[in-house]
């Protein structure tokens, strides 16, 4: 029988520090306030920021993918540049601070249907071809299978479709 990821310690890990953090005021105010949490990263997360939306080369209505989404900062920003977004992360509690972000937040365009997927490790829950762009911000380190991974990202993104990482 084969194992699931979500059997490996690092998928396990990944939900306890969520956990932990969705269980601590000062913690949960921290990422729901990403990318602007502390005056000391947040230059350095502009700058990669811009890196990373400058090679996306993206237009209104694209459907990005945020793989490793975890409180889906990123994808509340796509979503307000007019974007179809889908959350993608192996924490079903980091994905509900996404849910909670986009719920709260007036500037959020909710009428795109933002989709909050949890990632099974192996196979991504969208169909073939389907999607514009797939980002990973400060994510695709943590992932333990990772030619897997992009065989995944090749298959969900359409003809012409672009992959970029800020790592």
């Amino acid at each position: 029988p084969s194992r699931s990821i979500n059997d490996l310690p690092t998928v396990q890990n990944a939900e306890r520090h969520w956990q932990k953090i969705a269980s601590e005021p000062g913690a949960r105010e921290h990422v729901l306030n990403k990318p602007l949490s502390t005056v000391r990263d947040t230059a350095g997360i502009f700058y990669r920021l811009g890196l990373v939306l400058q090679e996306l080369d993206l237009g209104i209505g694209m459907t990005v993918v945020d793989f490793g989404a975890g409180s889906c900062w990123f994808s509340s920003l796509m979503n307000r540049l007019r974007l179809r977004t889908i959350s993608v992360d192996v924490s079903p509690t980091a994905l509900n601070f996404g849910r909670e972000m986009f719920h709260t937040d007036a500037r959020h365009h909710m009428e795109l249907d933002p989709q909050f997927v949890t990632y099974s490790g192996h196979a991504i829950a969208i169909p073939d071809e389907s999607v514009d762009r797939v980002v990973c911000f400060d994510s695709f380190h943590h992932v333990p299978n990772q030619a897997e991974v992009l065989r995944e990202f090749y298959r969900i993104l359409k003809p012409g479709g672009r992959l970029v990482m800020g790592e």
